[in-house]
This record gives structure tokens, sequence and C-alpha cells, in this order.
């Protein structure tokens, strides 16, 4: 894929006064040549680059081509503070304060095998839904296999 970036970019006219790109723990190096590639000026454009190590999907070494210090965001913004709690624990890093939103507490659901899991989820997720008028939408399961997995 970073080959064919680096393609199209010699087809392509369209070049950018700034790029943002997001997730860039999951970029392999090779991408960033032609990512710079298409700013319209390579010495003053904008690359804004947005990572987060703790949510790296490939174990892979980057070489960001930024010079600058990081700056950290150190205030969850996403999720509630029960969320934040159970998730800070796997988290590394500059220290992040819990969101504002306290939220629901956490239900956490265990049993002996896949199929009784399911089948507590599934009651657990009817009674949410039947008895306290949760939208579908708004029912998140999360399933671990191992942490961070």
């Amino acid at each position: 894929m970073p080959f064919a970036l680096a393609l199209s970019n010699e087809l392509l006219a369209q070049k950018f006064d700034g790029i943002i790109v997001d997730e860039a723990q999951d970029f392999s190096d090779e991408y960033w040549f032609a990512i710079e590639e298409l700013l319209s000026d390579p010495k003053e454009g904008a690359l804004y680059i947005f990572t987060d190590p703790n949510q790296m999907l490939y174990r892979r070494h980057a070489n960001l081509p930024v010079k600058d210090e990081p700056f950290y965001l150190t205030i969850n913004c996403r999720n509630t503070s029960y969320i934040h709690q159970a998730a800070y624990r796997y988290f590394k890093g500059e220290l992040t304060d819990p969101p504002d939103i306290e939220g629901k507490e956490i239900i956490r659901i265990t049993g002996p095998s896949i199929e009784n899991q399911a089948a507590h989820i599934a009651r657990e997720v009817s009674r949410l839904i039947g008895r306290e008028n949760i939208r579908p939408a708004q029912v998140v399961i999360l399933v671990l296999g191992r942490p961070k997995n």
C-alpha cells in the first residue's frame, strides 16, 4: 500500500496545504515519504500526526517525520469515568485525567464457556432494552480474550 500511494502521487495532481494523520502508530515507516509528497509545499505545509501507542494494532517501530516535542492530550474526553478506570490499568504513558462524565457502572459477565457467556450477555442486553428502555445503539459489549486484545 505505501508503494501504491507513492505511485498515485505521480498520477494525481492534487496536493494539500495540510494533512492530518490519525492512528499513526499503525503506519509503517514506508508510508511517510508518500504522505509528505501529498503536501503542496513539503517545507511549509502542515503535517499533524496523532498517535497512541496504547492503541497499537501492529507491532511496528515508527520513525515519525516530526522534529517537534509531542503535545500530550491529558484529559480523557471520549468515554465515561467507569470505562476510563477499567481501561487505565492497561495504559502506559503520560498521566491522563478521567472524564467528568460518570456514566453507569460496568457490568462484568463471566461464565465457564463461550456459550454460557453469550447466554448471559443476551439476557442482560434484553433486560437493558426491555426494562431500562436503553436503545440498542447505546449498548456496547466488549469481549476480553487477553489483556489489550
